[in-house]
């Protein structure tokens, strides 16, 4: 009797890290639906995929050789590729990202907001390091990301996610003052804050720290997510995009109350805003797009 061959299902996330994260719920979703079938991802961010007992394999694009041959060629895969970017409820901001991927999958879509939140799987030996470098409990940690984006994009900031320098000074500054221990998610290329210690960290290891950090204040941008996989709620806040399509219900959301001036955006197609943050699109003129003093009590309550 010929021994049955291997089916599979195949996720292809082309994109930014959060992208990523956003389609980890999917994988409970197609496994649900296909339980038979070893679960193959492709992707640019391997590393928020790496040990996920629920993919069987991960693949970097530009790294898939005779990936047709072993995976699609003479087999019944199902494919998963198509970009919800580009969808009617996306365009329109209805429903949360990660609803809309599995919707249009055909897939069981996420009712219980828990769900809808990514995980990550760490090591021990990635924990005790990230543990050592941070000196973890010697003093409460708080941690702030205030810029998002990919390396190559026109500008390393971005007035359409960006939290404002002089804003995140202040907020930092009060943490210091009561006590902690602050670092700034940052790459080289973005800007420092004054009063930050700048954590440079391979990828896997700064997703490892966000789990040793006591307050939380992120941007829409990857710490939020890995922070959610923790299931550690954070402070995030908000300019151009929405926290219904991208958030947490975990998380204190804070969208700017700025009133965006006229501009004349003829770049503008199925998104008003490009999320990279062209300088000309901006509708804002200041940088107080939040009340730091706001963002303060947020993070302590009844401490601030």
């Amino acid at each position: 009797m010929k021994e049955q061959e291997d089916q599979y299902a195949v996720l292809v996330v082309n994109g930014e890290a959060r992208k990523d994260f956003l389609a980890l719920p999917l994988l409970s979703a197609i496994k649900n639906t296909y339980p038979d079938r070893k679960i193959i991802v492709v992707t640019h961010n391997i590393e928020i995929w790496l040990h996920n007992p629920a993919v069987w394999r991960v693949y970097q694009f530009g790294k898939t050789s005779y990936f047709h041959d072993s995976y699609i060629k003479a087999r019944d895969t199902k494919i998963f590729s198509q970009d919800p970017f580009l969808t009617d409820n996306f365009i329109h901001k209805t429903k949360h990202l990660s609803k809309i991927w599995c919707e249009m999958f055909g897939l069981t879509v996420p009712t219980d907001p828990s769900e809808l939140l990514p995980h990550l799987f760490l090591t021990e030996r990635e924990i005790t390091a990230t543990r050592r470098i941070l000196s973890v409990g010697q003093k409460p940690i708080f941690m702030i990301q205030t810029n998002g984006g990919a390396q190559n994009q026109p500008y390393p900031i971005s007035w359409a996610r960006d939290l404002p320098l002089p804003v995140a000074e202040e907020v930092c500054m009060t943490m210091r003052q009561k006590g902690y221990e602050v670092f700034h998610l940052r790459r080289p290329d973005q800007p420092a804050l004054q009063n930050a210690t700048p954590l440079n960290l391979p990828f896997r290891q700064v997703l490892c720290a966000i789990q040793f950090s006591d307050k939380r204040l992120f941007i829409d941008s990857f710490a939020q997510h890995a922070a959610a996989a923790f299931n550690l709620p954070s402070v995030v806040t908000w300019v151009a995009n929405s926290p219904k399509v991208f958030g947490y219900s975990i998380n204190t959301n804070i969208v700017s109350e700025v009133k965006p001036l006229p501009r004349h955006n003829p770049e503008a197609f199925l998104d008003e805003y490009n999320i990279t943050g062209n300088l000309e699109e901006s509708p804002y003129d200041t940088d107080k797009l939040f009340d730091a003093q706001k963002l303060i009590e947020a993070l302590l309550g009844t401490e601030a």
